[in-house]
């Protein structure tokens, strides 16, 4: 019975996503609550509570395009996710996340330093 439940624990633990080894040193900022409502370059529709909406700037786009998991983690915790908008006024080392995102990562909707790496589901 132990072999079965060290099994089961080991066939859980391949079947988590991973993060891939780079790690970006950026700053988290969030979009503010008067976008609720509006369309995401992406596709889909912007709402401050949903947790996996980020914008990356105009030199990430390549790198991570629409779709791409991301891991954010900060000063609060980390989430996962998903680049759904264009941010064009963001630098090369910041990541746009929702108000959601923000808190799970930086505590509460502020600006903070996060390490962002792509997650590999």
């Amino acid at each position: 019975m132990t072999q079965l439940f060290a099994a089961v624990a080991v066939v859980a633990a391949l079947s988590q996503p991973v993060p891939l080894q780079v790690q970006v040193p950026a700053t988290a900022t969030h979009y503010g609550s008067d976008y609720n409502g509006r369309p995401l370059g992406c596709g889909g529709t912007y709402w401050g509570t949903d947790p996996s909406i980020a914008a990356v700037g105009p030199s990430r786009y390549s790198d991570w395009p629409c779709g791409t998991p991301l891991l954010v983690e900060g000063p609060a915790g980390s989430a996962v996710v998903t680049r759904q908008d264009a941010c064009p006024g963001c630098g090369a080392n910041t990541i746009d996340l929702s108000e959601a995102a923000s808190t799970l990562v930086c505590g509460r909707p502020v600006t903070c330093q996060v390490s962002i790496s792509e997650w590999e589901p």
